[in-house]
């Protein structure tokens, strides 16, 4: 039963790595950007070989569009959720150095801002974070369309 909730979650089977790409840096970042492109390569690569093994054996050539179609289900899921979590922390990046500029204004005459005691206000990666939502969009996108195409161009 609970393989089956965790299947059908988009909360459960992410829960840590948006939590790790919230509370990442810059590497998270391009680790997930890496991953979106590698995963949605794979299975339009799947999908071709499956397609090109129809000639040699068709069993083969099924069990590999199968994998694929996964993959692109999959794929696309990933990019969807990332772009979201990304467009998540860009919203949040900005209102948070929004409320810091408004705070710092809002002085009284003569009186020094004491600095946050624990340093520097925290980097944010705002505009790291607005391309992978697009990117995200296109890949999750671009992932199924592509794997529709290819699919349709074969059999035509």
């Amino acid at each position: 039963m609970n393989v089956l909730r965790w299947l059908f979650s988009v909360r459960r089977r992410h829960r840590f790595g948006v939590r790790r790409y919230e509370k990442g840096g810059m590497g998270v970042r391009i680790v997930t950007l890496v991953l979106m492109l590698v995963i949605c390569g794979a299975a339009l690569g799947l999908e071709a070989w499956g397609l090109s093994m129809f000639g040699e054996n068709i069993l083969i050539g099924i069990l590999l569009l199968i994998l694929a179609a996964l993959f692109v289900i999959a794929g696309s899921e990933f990019c969807l959720v990332y772009a979201i979590t990304a467009i998540r922390m860009y919203v949040r990046g900005k209102a948070e150095k929004a409320a810091r500029r408004a705070d710092a204004q809002q002085t009284p005459d003569g009186e020094e801002r004491q600095a946050p005691q624990d340093g520097a206000a925290p980097r944010a990666y705002s505009g790291f974070d607005l391309f992978l939502f697009f990117l995200g969009l296109l890949l999750a996108v671009g992932n199924i369309a592509a794997a529709i195409l290819i699919g349709v161009t074969w059999f035509s």
